[in-house]
Order: structure tokens, then sequence, then C-alpha cells
């Protein structure tokens, strides 16, 4: 009988992505710097990613299974290829509103992940390049009421469909740290654009 076969091990190239004995590429989040090294502090092994991208996969595809089974056919998402990996956010960092130009799916390793999301269906799929630069979509009329607030603890996950709007941070006590598919970038809502300061 056939083995069978989870459906992230269907994505294109997916065994290279993490050889054996492989680290996770790491991009540390702060207040005020960005930083990305080649390589994590612990080796992780295979049969660990197997387990937690298959819980990854199953639970994108609770939200999006049209969006997720592009990926898993094709390695891309909105044809952006995604990346494995590793965020370290230290405490009382926080980014700007910003659109997701593709999916995204995040495990939280360690700490909690805060987030205040747009309420109800996705305004805007597109088209995020304008201009060479990747931009969402105008928040500025929003209101209060058109966002919820959500908490993510160590273990949860985290999936950010294609258009899904959302600030992220981390509270003035605690930092965390995600192990993921991410494409690369944000589509980034200039202030102009941005919510009412009370929110």
């Amino acid at each position: 009988m056939a083995e069978a076969v989870s459906q992230w091990q269907r994505i294109p190239n997916a065994g290279a992505l993490f050889p054996d004995s492989s680290t996770l590429p790491v991009c540390s989040q702060g207040k005020r710097r960005r930083r990305a090294s080649p390589g994590g502090d612990e080796a992780v092994s295979t049969p660990a990613i197997d387990v937690l991208a298959q819980r990854m996969i199953d639970t994108a595809s609770l939200v999006s299974k049209a969006e997720l089974e592009q990926f898993i056919q094709t390695g891309r998402s909105n044809r952006r290829p995604l990346q494995w990996v590793r965020f370290k956010i230290e405490a009382g960092t926080k980014f700007s509103f910003h659109a997701h130009p593709n999916i995204e799916v995040m495990y939280v390793v360690d700490g909690a992940l805060l987030e205040s999301r747009w309420r109800g269906p996705i305004q805007f799929r597109g088209p995020y390049s304008r201009g060479g630069r990747a931009l969402g979509p105008d928040l500025s009329s929003a209101a209060q009421a058109d966002f919820f607030d959500r908490r993510f603890s160590a273990g949860s996950i985290i999936f950010n469909e294609i258009g899904s709007v959302h600030r992220s941070f981390c509270s003035e006590t605690e930092g965390c740290e995600l192990f993921g598919f991410w494409g690369g970038c944000h589509a980034r809502i200039p202030s102009e654009f941005q919510p009412p300061p009370a929110l």
C-alpha cells in the first residue's frame, strides 16, 4: 500500500526547504531594527516539521481552501514564492496596519502575539504592487467597530489569507517567537491611509 503523503509534502521543492538537521532562518523584529540571519539556534528534525507543517496546513484549509491549494500545487501564493522563516519579536514591538498580498501561516512557538484585525469580509484583493511597492487598502475612514482584538499564545496557529488586514504587536512585557510560511513582505498601508489614531 502506498504511504500517505501529507499535504505540505506535496508543495514543490518542500523537501529541499528542510533537509535533515537544517536550521531555521531567523528574522529578529524589534522596536528599531529588523535583522535576518541564515540559521537558528537549534537544529529542527524532519519528523517534527512534518507534524507541525501538517497542523498548519490543516488549520489554513479551514479558512481558505482555494488559496491553500494554489500554494500546495505551485509553491506560490498570488504568484509569490513562500519560504519557511522563524521570527523573534521583542516585547513592546508594534507593527502598523498592513494587508497580506499572499497567504501566511504562522505557528506561535513561544510567548504571545496580539492583534487588531479587520472585521467582516475582505474588502481588497489587489493589485498590491503600485509604483513598484506592495501597498494595501485605504483604512482612513475605518471605525473602532471595524476591528476586533485577538491574542495568540504559544501553540496557536495564525492564518492570514490574501487580502486580510491587521495590526500585530507584543505586549510591553512579553515578546514572541513565530515559525511559518512567509512571502517576504506585507502590503504596507501608508500613514495617510492608516485608521484614526484612536484605534
